[in-house]
């Protein structure tokens, strides 16, 4: 596997690296597949420690998509186009497309992508009944300054040295991070966030805290990106 953090030629990935990393990156506390009518238990809507569930290959692609974004309520991450889009190519080993996407969101009972008219995945979708248990979104703005000096020590030291999978995307970057920072977390206050909630911290550490920079588009540690290269130069 091709790992992030590995020096000036990280971020260059393939398709089947991507495919092979978030199925390691993205894995489900439950070890039960949605059941066959795509509804999901609490328990199996959850995104968190064990496996992806091998029956979501055998459902139809309306029942994992709905699965998928019942997931993402409950871990209070915001369901975008391209989170949606890259959670169901780990589950399917499907690249939708925009219109593809759509095409099936259309034609879904309860569920809605917004705003209707859309350019590519500049859209969210929306549940008309959320999840038992949903408790809101995480804002993805800043939380440098809401989160207490210990957890941040935890996320620098996880961050400092890399090793996440390689995103095949851009847009994926920071949800192949926050995926495989939930899976590393070697501390109670990691382990404690829900997915949403680490998908801003990778954001903060990127736009905020100087913790991750870019490198072909991708992210990496600081220490290694092409700002902190520019910043040596100067």
């Amino acid at each position: 596997m091709v790992a992030a953090g590995g020096g000036k030629g990280a971020g260059r990935g393939s398709s089947s690296h991507q495919g092979a990393a978030a199925k390691q990156a993205w894995q489900f506390k439950s070890k039960q597949a949605p059941s066959g009518d795509g509804a999901a238990t609490p328990q199996e809507r959850r995104t968190g420690a064990v496996e992806v569930p091998q029956r979501a290959l055998e459902l139809s692609p309306t029942a994992v998509i709905k699965w998928a974004v019942q997931s993402l309520y409950l871990d209070q991450a915001l369901p975008r186009g391209p989170l949606v889009q890259w959670l169901l190519h780990m589950l399917m080993g499907v690249r939708f497309t925009s219109t593809g996407l759509r095409s099936y969101l259309d034609s879904m009972p309860g569920v809605r992508a917004e705003p209707r008219a859309f350019n590519k995945f500049n859209f969210t979708v929306i549940l008309d009944e959320p999840p038992e248990g949903f408790k809101g979104f995480v804002s993805e703005e800043d939380v440098s300054d809401t989160l207490g000096g210990e957890l941040w020590e935890d996320v620098a030291r996880c961050l400092a040295h890399g090793g996440w999978p390689v995103a095949d995307d851009p847009s994926h970057r920071y949800y192949v991070v926050a995926s495989w920072l939930q899976d590393v977390a070697d501390s109670d206050r990691l382990r404690s966030l829900s997915f949403g909630r680490l998908l801003s911290i990778v954001r903060s550490s990127a736009n905020q805290m100087g913790l991750l920079g870019k490198r072909a588009g991708l992210l990496v540690p600081y220490a290694q990106s092409e700002e902190c290269e520019r910043r040596g130069e100067a």
